[in-house]
């Protein structure tokens, strides 16, 4: 609840690993290099997030998540998952009752900032996990994590045979304005509640 603890902690961490000389920024430096445009989160979660998720280096980010996520939430990351994400058997039974389940990356991670050979791996192993599961057809989707996409991705889309990508550009889609690899969507927030 005390967001500016977080944030503060982050912070300490920051300087505990001694992330500067990584990264070559301050803490201050790289977070203000951060886009703080975004249509839900403040700016302060926005920094957050995007520091976490992509502007650390990777192992770094990974020890520091650990590290919060045991302080502030459980130390039972596999039973905190179970109990929030969807299994295998679950999404079964969403395709089994018809519906699409698009790939969403491997690890959930902003693909327009791996490399072409980062991303072909992450997207392949995602579609070889739908495949062995039987969790998508020949003509399968993808929805870019974070809405995230480069022209390498969409190439290695189109190569693994992708039929359908979805960005989170809010627009309504008319399909004939797009192509089937870049089509916007609607959050469900952009939906009157109530």
């Amino acid at each position: 609840n005390d967001f500016t603890m977080l944030i503060n902690h982050l912070k300490e961490l920051y300087s505990y690993y001694e992330v500067e000389k990584i990264t070559g920024c301050s803490y201050e430096m790289l977070s203000a290099s951060i886009d703080v445009c975004h249509r839900y989160d403040s700016e302060d979660v926005v920094v957050f997030k995007r520091l976490l998720q992509r502007e650390l280096p990777k192992v770094v980010r990974h020890i520091i998540c650990n590290e919060l996520f045991s302080k502030y939430v459980t130390s039972d990351i596999g039973a905190f998952s179970q109990e929030l994400y969807m299994g295998v058997e679950h999404l079964r039974e969403v395709w089994d009752a018809g519906h699409e389940i698009g790939l969403h990356g491997y690890d959930h991670v902003w693909l327009g900032y791996l490399s072409r050979e980062e991303q072909k791996i992450n997207i392949s192993s995602s579609l070889a996990f739908f495949k062995n599961n039987e969790l998508c057809g020949e003509n399968w989707t993808i929805c870019y994590p974070h809405g995230n996409f480069n022209n390498d991705t969409l190439e290695i889309v189109k190569y693994l045979g992708g039929a359908v990508g979805v960005t989170t550009v809010p627009e309504y889609p008319h399909l004939t304005e797009y192509s089937s690899l870049e089509l916007p969507r609607r959050n469900t927030n952009d939906y009157p509640q109530g």
